[in-house]
């Protein structure tokens, strides 16, 4: 379970590489010195014909360019951006009703959605291969055990369902399916279950106390064959509940990426 919760909202300056491990190719479209708002674009990474932006999560000056040493151990290079906490942003419409899958797809790179789970098997949100099924986990994975915030979920269940509508239509998954916990206590369970009862999506249950492999035997009995290391390969994305809940804000409330949940085990 989640214990404690904090918020850091004030860095004085925020490093953001300019490119990653699969899109390590990026054109710069700042300087030093440049003044940027949250959801500037600050850079363009490619992997082949693959495009996405690089977008700012804080208003201020841009101060230097520096490399550092990664979570993966590689050599990225990284803007560093002088906050001037006046929270001033790009501005997005929000968009309401139906919407097209081209412009959901669309809002998604403007917002800067691309991977907000980095671990385990989580996937990107990439519409470059056809995808038949969207499996969502509201669990934070964090071995050698679970952690589940049962409050985030009852708080933006409308939310998250949202989002999950609206991830499936933009990466026109034919299946939806919905993890949750075995132990899920009776609120949270019937929050998720009002809000998807008429969307067609199948929960699965797992048992948090057993935390290996459960991810890949779903997978695996889905599509019937062994996996590659990128689900999306085998016509799977996979995403947290966070990142749903994530897609309905950029969509429906014209909200840029600023921040995210983590989760923080230790003394």
């Amino acid at each position: 379970m989640i214990t404690k919760q904090r918020e850091y909202l004030s860095p004085k300056q925020v490093w953001l590489p300019l490119v990653t491990k699969r899109y390590n190719i990026a054109i710069k479209q700042v300087k030093i010195n440049d003044r940027v708002q949250i959801g500037d674009v600050l850079s363009r990474q490619y992997a082949g014909k693959q495009m996405r932006p690089v977008v700012s999560a804080v208003s201020g000056k841009i101060v230097d360019f520096q490399m550092k040493i990664d979570r993966y151990n590689q050599l990225t290079e990284n803007v560093i951006i002088e906050t001037d906490n006046t929270g001033n942003s790009v501005a997005l419409s929000p968009l309401q009703g139906n919407i097209s899958t081209s412009i959901i797809r669309q809002r998604l790179i403007d917002c800067g959605i691309n991977q907000l789970d980095a671990d385990g098997m989580y996937t990107e949100i990439s519409f470059d291969r056809p995808i038949s099924y969207l499996i969502v986990n509201p669990i934070f994975i964090h071995e050698p055990f679970m952690s589940i915030d049962y409050e985030y979920i009852r708080d933006h269940a409308n939310d998250i369902s949202d989002g999950i509508k609206l991830l499936k239509q933009a990466c026109r998954a034919k299946k939806v399916i919905l993890v949750i916990d075995k132990y899920m206590d009776k609120e949270t369970i019937d929050a998720l279950g009002v809000v998807t009862i008429n969307q067609g999506i199948e929960l699965i249950t797992i048992n948090k106390k057993h935390v290996r492999g459960w991810e890949y035997e779903i997978a695996k009995k889905l599509v019937k064959r062994p996996l590659h290391k990128d689900l999306l390969e085998d016509g799977i994305m996979y995403v947290s509940s966070e990142t749903c809940k994530t897609i309905h804000d950029a969509v429906r409330k014209g909200l840029v990426l600023t921040h995210r949940f983590i989760a923080v085990t230790g003394d």
